[in-house]
């Protein structure tokens, strides 16, 4: 599997993950997440999606990152209560692996140079 950053909301992509995952909340809609990139100055997307080999969508978790001159914040659904990864159809079966792909990738984005404040909401 392979977790990569995706810088634009998909509607598509976001669409079906929340059809498919009992856990998407109000905090995963598309029209959530670029209300923050757009009423925010500096917020843009950082979502991290997981792919299989064939490039078939795993899962996704949500994520903003907000630059400043120096340093760098990177958070899974500022103003949400709920951000956890979601799972695409087709990959409950795969989901804790899927969700443990996509966290552990937040981590290791976390812990880049200059990256000061991280939040994972669950």
């Amino acid at each position: 599997m392979k977790t990569e950053v995706d810088r634009e909301t998909n509607p598509l992509l976001w669409g079906a993950l929340i059809a498919a995952d009992p856990d998407a909340t109000i905090f995963h809609e598309p029209a959530f997440l670029d209300a923050m990139v757009q009423v925010y100055p500096g917020f843009r997307p950082h979502h991290l999606v997981a792919r299989d080999p064939a490039g078939h969508i795993k899962g996704a978790l949500p994520g903003i990152a907000i630059d400043r001159p120096g340093m760098s914040q990177l958070l899974s659904l500022p103003f949400g209560s709920y951000g956890t990864p979601l799972v695409a159809a087709g990959a409950e079966a795969e989901g804790a692996d899927v969700r443990g792909e996509l966290i552990d990738r937040w981590f290791a984005e976390a812990s880049r140079s200059g990256v000061v404040r991280a939040q994972l909401v669950p």
